[in-house]
């Protein structure tokens, strides 16, 4: 019960915190947009596939759902921060950085699992990019959180605890 009300929790979806200006999430999406474009022209990159050969791939969507998730969190916790997007912009760095090094301590365990390494393109600038989309998602409308949040449960139960392959559905 309390996971069901931690998800719905009426306090999270008080649309006044999510309203403040400016919208350095815009022009940071278009930079790395920019830099996303330019690297598809000079590499031999896909659009969409797996995520070894690919800047998009299925857990794009969870990168989306999550940086809704952190987003929301890092909006709420404003006053400790100076701009809520920063302090995702630092989470999901650390992420994407310590992510390789965790890959490589537990390759052994979960090789299978994980079907490979991603592009760098993907790692290290279409995954933050979903992030900060997701950033945009929840500022703008915020009654999407309690599915955002639902979803990166399922998602990741289903591909985590399921699944023998992190990319099953490519």
């Amino acid at each position: 019960m309390n996971f069901v009300k931690s998800i719905y929790s009426p306090e999270l979806l008080n649309l006044e915190r999510y309203k403040y200006p400016p919208h350095p999430e815009v022009l940071l999406f278009l930079i790395l947009v920019f830099l996303v474009s330019v690297s598809y022209l000079f590499t031999d990159v896909k659009v969409w596939g797996h995520k070894t050969e690919s800047m998009l791939d299925i857990w794009s969507f969870a990168h989306i759902a999550t940086g809704i998730t952190v987003s929301s969190i890092a909006i709420n916790l404003r006053k400790v921060c100076f701009h809520p997007l920063l302090l995702l912009l630092l989470l999901v760095v650390a992420w994407e950085v310590y992510e390789p090094y965790a890959e490589t301590i537990m390759y052994h365990v979960i090789v299978q699992w994980f079907g490979g390494t991603e592009h760098w393109i993907n790692r290290g600038l279409v995954d933050p990019m979903c992030a900060i989309l997701g950033f945009y998602i929840v500022k703008n409308n915020p009654s999407i959180l309690p599915y955002a949040r639902l979803f990166s449960f399922c998602f990741l139960f289903l591909h985590v605890a399921i699944l023998q392959d992190s990319m099953y559905f490519h």
